[in-house]
């Protein structure tokens, strides 16, 4: 059982250190996402910022292809897509499923949070139907 109020507090106090966020790096703003996402803690505004933080360093900072998923399927944990993310989600799965460090298992995920987000294209769910998909599966 989470403490909901020790949450919004925790919520309020990061959404009234927005510059301080904006100093941080990346990989900094995609943990606390993911932390959001795996304690189903839904702050739509919180969320906004820290997606919108992110997407301004993806130009300026290396983000890996594995964080970005990791950012999606938070997203999807939280059944919230934050309007800055949908408008960059096509060129971010793009990049996602090109990169050649992305694993298969990754790459599954990925397709899930975009189906349970209603945004996952025919062609992301037939790749990850195909039997030579399954059998890199199989492998892991």
């Amino acid at each position: 059982m989470y403490d909901w109020v020790l949450w919004s507090s925790i919520g309020e106090r990061l959404l009234s250190m927005k510059d301080v966020l904006h100093k941080e790096k990346a990989v900094v703003l995609i943990s606390i996402v993911h932390s959001l996402g795996t304690l189903l803690y839904k702050n739509e505004e919180l969320m906004d910022h820290l997606i919108s933080a992110i997407l301004k360093k993806e130009t300026e900072q290396q983000i890996m292809a594995n964080q970005l998923s990791s950012v999606i399927l938070s997203c999807a944990y939280l059944d919230y897509l934050p309007p800055a993310l949908e408008g960059m989600l096509f060129n971010i799965v793009q990049h996602i499923e090109a990169s050649p460090d992305v694993d298969s298992r990754t790459w599954l995920n990925t397709v899930w949070a975009l189906v349970l987000l209603g945004k996952a294209a025919p062609t992301h769910v037939s790749s990850v139907l195909k039997d030579s998909f399954i059998e890199t599966l199989k492998g892991i």
